[in-house]
């Protein structure tokens, strides 16, 4: 299977039970509030699609919490940077959060690291889609 078999913003890992998220709608993000700045951005499997069952995902101490569908695509992006516009955050936590997101295929290969020999990294540009490409040429998948 090659990356382009897959669609992008399809398939994204729990951050509590690290098991698949199937589609957008079984999702949720949520956070927490420290000293004014939110922080600690989560993606996390919706009550209804947890593998836990009525025990769900969601983690505890929890500031705030909306539906992952509603933070993708155009309308995802400009809540997000409204939120980046008008609230104190976490930088490189929402930063992440956000290429989760919005970067096509990066929640597919945020976990594999660069190969130095394979493409020059920055710390940057392994965010582009041709670094995230990159990333994803492992075998089996490539």
């Amino acid at each position: 299977m090659t990356v382009f078999e897959v669609e992008p913003f399809t398939r994204w890992r729990c951050d509590e039970c690290g098991q698949p998220i199937e589609q957008a709608c079984d999702g949720w993000v949520e956070w927490r509030e420290r000293d004014g700045v939110l922080c600690d951005f989560r993606i996390v499997h919706h009550v209804s699609a947890s593998p836990r069952g009525e025990q769900g995902c969601y983690g505890s101490n929890i500031s705030g919490n909306m539906l992952m569908e509603e933070t993708l695509g155009v309308d995802g992006l400009a809540w997000l940077l409204g939120v980046l516009a008008k609230t104190a955050v976490e930088r490189a936590q929402f930063a992440e959060l956000m290429r989760r997101l919005q970067v096509p295929f990066y929640e597919m290969a945020r976990n594999h690291v660069v190969d130095p020999s394979s493409f020059e990294t920055n710390g940057v540009r392994e965010y582009t889609q041709a670094g995230i490409l990159a990333k994803l040429r492992i075998p089996g998948l490539s």
